[in-house]
This record gives C-alpha cells, sequence and structure tokens, in this order.
C-alpha cells in the first residue's frame, strides 16, 4: 500500500511525458538542400558578404465571402508584435549567423567595401532597423539594425525591386571571389478561409491561428507573391552562374508552439450590420472591421528566434563551411 504514491507519481510523470511531446528540430524534414561543386567553396577566400538577411512576419489579412443575399467581410490583425520586438528578433538571428561564419575564420564583407563593386554602382544603399510594409501585403520585413544592405529602386508603394534573375555569381566576382549570402525567411501567423453556402444564404470568413515558417502566396492588386524561407551560398562567377552554389529551402513547413496564440483573447474590435461572431468567424456579415489578435509575445520571440537558429545551424551544416 505504501508503494501507491510511488505508481502514482510515476505514472502522473509519465502521462507528462506522453502529452507534453519534445519541439521538433527544424531540418531536412522541412529543408531541401543542393549545390554543385561545393567542395569548391575550401578555396574560396575566407570572406562572406551577406547580400539579404530579411525576416518576415505575418501582422494583417482581409478576407471576402460573397452569396446571394449575404456577404462576409473580415480583417485581421496581429497586435502585440512592436518593431523593437521584431527587430530583436532579427538583430539576434543575424548575429547569431555571423558568429557561426565568424567562428570558422570567415571575415564579413561591409557594405561599405561592397558599395566599391561595379554591380552596386547603381543601386541605393540602406540601412537595417526599418519595418518594411510594402515588399509583401500583410507582412512586414524586418532587417537587422546592425545590418546595411542594397536595393536597385522602390516602387511608389516601398516596395523594395529585385532582379528578376539571381546575380550573386556577379556580386562574387566583383568583391574578389568572396562568398554571397542571402536569407530569407517568412513566418506565417493565420489562415483565412472565405466560404459561402446556398443554405439560408450564408456566407462566413473562418479564421484559424497557425504561427509557422512557411512558404506564401500572396496578392498583390493583380499580382500573386510566392516567398519561400531559403537560405544560399555563390562562390565565384563561371559564366552564367557561380564556380559553386548551395541552396538550403524550406520545402515542408514547420510548425510554431501553438500556445503562442490564445483563443480566448480573440475578439471584435468593431461589429456592424447583421454580423455574428461565433469562435472565430463571422455569418451574414454586412460590414465587419478588424479583429485584433493577441499572442504570447515572449513565446513569440522564443520560437522564431529557435527557428531561425536551426535554420542557420542547418544551413552551415550542410554547406560544409
Amino acid at each position: 500500500m505504501k508503494r501507491k504514491p510511488i505508481y502514482l507519481a510515476l505514472l502522473i510523470a509519465l502521462g507528462v511525458l506522453i502529452y507534453l511531446p519534445a519541439s521538433a528540430q527544424l531540418g531536412k524534414k522541412q529543408i531541401m538542400a543542393k549545390g554543385f561543386k561545393t567542395k569548391e567553396f575550401a578555396k574560396a577566400p575566407k570572406r562572406v558578404f551577406i547580400h539579404d538577411f530579411s525576416v518576415y512576419h505575418h501582422v494583417f489579412e482581409s478576407a471576402t465571402a460573397t452569396v446571394s443575399g449575404a456577404s462576409a467581410k473580415l480583417s485581421i490583425a496581429l497586435e502585440d508584435l512592436t518593431p523593437e520586438v521584431l527587430m530583436e528578433i532579427s538583430e539576434e538571428s543575424y548575429q547569431y549567423l555571423v558568429k557561426q561564419l565568424t567562428d570558422k575564420g570567415y571575415e564579413i564583407v561591409t557594405a561599405e567595401e561592397a558599395q566599391k563593386a561595379p554591380f552596386f554602382s547603381d543601386w541605393t544603399m540602406k540601412s537595417g532597423g526599418q519595418l518594411n510594409t510594402g515588399n509583401m501585403p500583410g507582412y512586414v520585413n524586418a532587417v537587422p539594425p546592425s545590418m546595411k544592405y542594397f536595393v536597385p529602386g522602390e516602387t511608389k508603394s516601398g516596395r523594395e525591386k529585385e532582379t528578376f534573375v539571381d546575380k550573386s555569381h556577379i556580386i562574387s566576382q566583383d568583391l574578389g571571389d568572396a562568398l554571397v549570402l542571402q536569407a530569407s525567411y517568412i513566418f506565417k501567423a493565420f489562415d483565412m478561409d472565405s466560404k459561402g453556402g446556398v443554405y439560408r444564404n450564408t456566407a462566413k470568413v473562418e479564421v484559424k491561428t497557425n504561427p509557422r515558417m512557411t512558404t506564401v502566396l500572396v496578392q498583390d492588386g493583380m499580382k500573386q507573391i510566392i516567398k519561400q524561407p531559403t537560405m544560399s551560398l555563390t562562390y565565384g562567377k563561371n559564366l552564367s552562374a557561380g564556380k559553386a552554389g548551395f541552396s538550403a529551402n524550406m520545402t515542408k513547413e514547420y510548425e510554431l508552439n501553438p500556445a503562442i496564440f490564445d483563443g480566448e483573447s480573440v475578439k471584435p474590435s468593431e461589429v456592424s450590420g447583421e454580423s455574428t461572431f461565433t469562435g472565430l468567424f463571422y455569418s451574414r456579415s454586412d460590414k465587419v472591421k478588424a479583429l485584433k489578435v493577441h499572442c504570447d509575445v515572449e513565446l513569440y520571440k522564443q520560437e522564431t528566434k529557435k527557428a531561425l537558429r536551426e535554420y542557420i545551424d542547418y544551413f552551415m551544416l550542410e554547406s560544409g563551411l
């Protein structure tokens, strides 16, 4: 009889282990690593130019559903993620990458040196530390405050222009065959689904919080933008490509801890017309303004930083640097 507390404690402990799954590791299950002549990296100068380091965060989205006799419109905005929070995530992750490189003996080529390269003669050098909302609707891009980078221009809406094809091999050649590294990551926060049904002429827009790193497709006017998490490395120039190259592209989404969002915190900021609020959707809505979704900021920072570190670790391992 005296052993029961011990057995009970053991069962409780086992139960905790069963129902609290171990944190997944970001790696080969989510990322496709491929390259050519990667052994040539060893012949490259021990210098790296970080051409791009972008971290996109999903903060806003809007959707409309319409059927005969009813329409539903819903906008959702992620609150609590201040510029300071997003910059902290980017800066710490960028410094983590820099440390991985310098610990292996690589020198980081500065933007001031890269600015002298012929390739960047008509490009604009920008300083990080400012959120860009024009590159991809609904997402903010947080470039690390300590980083300077180059763009070929900007549109009136604030979208930073890009080259149609990758020119890293030309940049590498202009920088004395220094390695050129590019990195871009995307965190999606929620999904929206527009639905309409003939039954009682009901239209609704459903929202589901689902934090993860993933490839996204967004509509920008008449244009669709596809953005994929990726890291790449290029060495030198050989005709229209590099002497060697490597990429690590995300092909399967990586889920973050769903506890980032608390369903109880989702409240409508304004509802009018025939709108009814049930869980996370509106039904028979004539006019609806934004829902404000709150999150656990510390957990969001923890989960996104972890994902970025693991992506960088996998990239460094598979590239052979």
